[in-house]
This record gives C-alpha cells, structure tokens and sequence, in this order.
C-alpha cells in the first residue's frame, strides 16, 4: 500500500493525444510537486495508479495502451519525485553503515547492510544459515542479508 501527501495545486491544462496504440498526456506544472496518473475504464468507477506509463518529462506522461477507451487522472504530490530502488526496494530496512535494535524493536521484512558484513548488523542474535549467504533471527522471520562472503550487492 502507498500512502501518498497529494499537493494542494492541480495539474492545470491537461490534455491528452492518442495515436494508433499510444497515449501521451501533458499538463501545466504546479510547484514542488510531482505526479501520478490513475486510469479506468469508464469514467465513473475507480481509478487505479497507473504503473505502466512512463515520464518522459516533469509534466508528460506516455504509454501503450490497448484498451479502445480508456478515462485518465492526474494527479500532483507535494514534494520530490521518489527514487526508484529497483530491487533494493524488497528491504524492511537496508543500511550503508549499520543496523542496530532495541528489545521493543518490530521489523516485517529483510534488512541488509552494503558493502559491510553482517557485524554491522547488532542486537539481533544472528544465526547463519546454512548457505552461508544470509542469516536469520529469531527477532523476526524473514532473512537478514550478510555481505562478508560475496562482493557488494546494493552498495548505497
């Protein structure tokens, strides 16, 4: 799930050019903020994020699309563009330097320290595997990714 802080400004001038099976839309900007584009099929149901578009430009938005008709929404969000982390993005919690715990602490997912070993991850009773590739916890039950045997795989 996705939380977003929509922006207080709206696209302003929206408009739309649709060729063959491709689809651009572009818009006045507002300030700080970047954009999301929900579609549906009618223009009364619910739109959904659109994840399939591209960027080509701070106020443009393009993609193949199919669908004989399709119904679009833009939308702006205060504050930077996030950054993609690409597989990066799988992490609870990955660090450059370290990742420490308290008792009370609750972590849902794997954490990750690049390019140190997994001594810089510390209070969570680290247990090898098997594989020597990663170790587990009994604090949580996903893995906890180690870095001490192969080269960095996400250096930050």
């Amino acid at each position: 799930m996705t939380n977003l802080a929509y922006a207080t400004d709206t696209p302003m001038n929206v408009a739309i050019a649709h060729h063959g099976n491709h689809v651009t839309l572009s818009w006045s900007g507002t300030s700080n903020a970047h954009y999301r584009v929900f579609d549906c099929d009618t223009p009364y149901g619910v739109f959904v994020l659109d994840e399939a578009g591209t960027f080509p430009t701070a106020t443009s938005w393009t993609k193949t699309e199919n669908s004989a008709r399709k119904f679009y929404q833009v939308t702006a969000v205060n504050g930077p563009s996030p950054v993609n982390l690409g597989t990066a993005g799988d992490f609870a919690i990955l660090a450059k330097t370290g990742i420490s715990t308290i008792p009370t602490s609750a972590i849902t997912g794997n954490i990750g320290v690049s390019p140190y070993a997994a001594t810089y991850i510390t209070g969570f009773a680290l247990t090898m595997a098997a594989a020597g590739t990663y170790s587990t916890s009994r604090r949580w039950w996903e893995m906890c990714m180690r870095q001490i045997i192969r080269p960095p795989l996400l250096p930050i």
